[in-house]
């Protein structure tokens, strides 16, 4: 505690939850999130199914294509598990075209960690400058290393895509891009969303979203545009997308953005303590999971009202199964990565001042700014 503060804690009840708020003179403006709470993470599980690559053994991401992104030396081990645990069933070449592509993700969204994440003015010039790629433009290796990996990698995909999956595949890129600057201004204003515009927003800001034409484009290519467009597909891929995103706003509660997080978000809605929406964000992911999979089984139906003939209607079920060890490979890896701690309580920041809490905290002090 600082010299010259005084702390006002209030307890409501359960051991588990304290709540402290600094007052006195000199305590910085208040913020949405100006008080904490102790909190126990769930134990998580995976509900869906989940396998590893076989050549996983056999591979290493490019070494020296990750130092000159910046990716911190041994993290390719950690890289390549991510990549044989979401892309089971893919061949060698494709797992270590893949496990390049999840080095780019995770050294692009570093970049956004530090100062630059709370820049809207920058955040909007790094985001423009990777989106010229798309229009022609092609960045020196020695000065902009990032954006010429991306151009390389994506180069791999467009050849060996058609036209209506390279499509999919570049708004899918561009919206994720775009997904940075939403996330600047939530840190910027210090605003959470709502639990709607999380739902909306998560989609294009995951780069889960590009992920699933990966699958597609490696272990069901192509398929059937009436069927990848119908909105009971589309919803399916937006559960996908929404069990790694909110699975990993649990897992990542403790040490990332709070601004972007479903558990802040239905905190906010609810005005519950934390630990009640950490509980409700993970019985949404197990919800989640249960709809995925319950979909499986309706396939056919659609295959037939789409009068998909027998090889194409093989090609969705193969697609669905691996889009399922996909997403089940994405929860595995969060309980193996060492990032998450079950067994401790945590202090972290909470929206909830008690029962008489009536909604989101104005203020100036931005918890988490580096």
């Amino acid at each position: 505690m600082s010299i010259g503060h005084d702390a006002q804690t209030t307890d409501h009840g359960d051991s588990r939850t304290r709540l402290v708020r600094l007052t006195g003179p000199g305590s910085p403006p208040d913020s949405p999130l100006s008080y904490r709470e102790q909190v126990v993470l769930p134990r998580l599980t995976t509900p869906l199914p989940v396998e590893a690559n076989p050549f996983e053994d056999r591979i290493r991401p490019s070494e020296e294509r990750l130092a000159a992104l910046g990716v911190q030396v041994g993290s390719e081990i950690m890289i390549l598990r991510c990549a044989a645990l979401m892309h089971p069933r893919v061949g060698m070449d494709d797992l270590r075209l893949v496990a390049d592509i999840f080095g780019f993700f995770f050294a692009y969204d570093d970049q956004f960690d530090g100062p630059l994440g709370w820049d809207e003015a920058g955040t909007a010039e790094t985001v423009n400058a990777t989106k010229r790629i798309f229009a022609g433009h092609v960045p020196a290796p020695s000065s902009d290393p990032l954006n010429h990996t991306l151009m390389q990698l994506w180069e791999q995909l467009r050849l060996r895509s058609n036209g209506e999956l390279w499509e999919r595949i570049v708004s899918h890129t561009l919206g994720w891009l775009d997904g940075y600057r939403w996330e600047t201004s939530l840190r910027v204003q210090q605003r959470i969303p709502s639990v709607a515009e999380q739902t909306r927003e998560r989609f294009w800001t995951s780069e889960m979203s590009f992920d699933w034409e990966y699958v597609e484009l490696t272990d069901a290519p192509f398929l059937p545009r009436a069927f990848i467009r119908h909105p009971d597909i589309q919803q399916a891929l937006t559960g996908f997308t929404l069990i790694v995103a909110w699975g990993n706003d649990i897992v990542s509660l403790p040490r990332e953005n709070p601004y972007n997080n479903i558990v802040y978000a239905l905190q906010q809605e609810r005005s519950c303590p934390l630990q009640e929406a950490i509980d409700s964000a993970y019985q949404l992911v197990l919800d989640l999971c249960d709809d995925v999979m319950a979909r499986q089984d309706r396939l056919a139906a659609l295959a037939h009202d789409l009068r998909l003939d027998p090889f194409e209607t093989a090609r969705i079920q193969r697609w669905y199964a691996s889009m399922l060890l996909s997403a089940g490979g994405a929860l595995q890896w969060h309980l193996e990565s060492g990032r998450y701690s079950q067994d401790s309580l945590h202090d972290l920041p909470s929206l909830w001042a008690g029962p008489s809490f009536s909604g989101h905290r104005a203020g100036s002090r931005q918890e988490g700014k580096p």
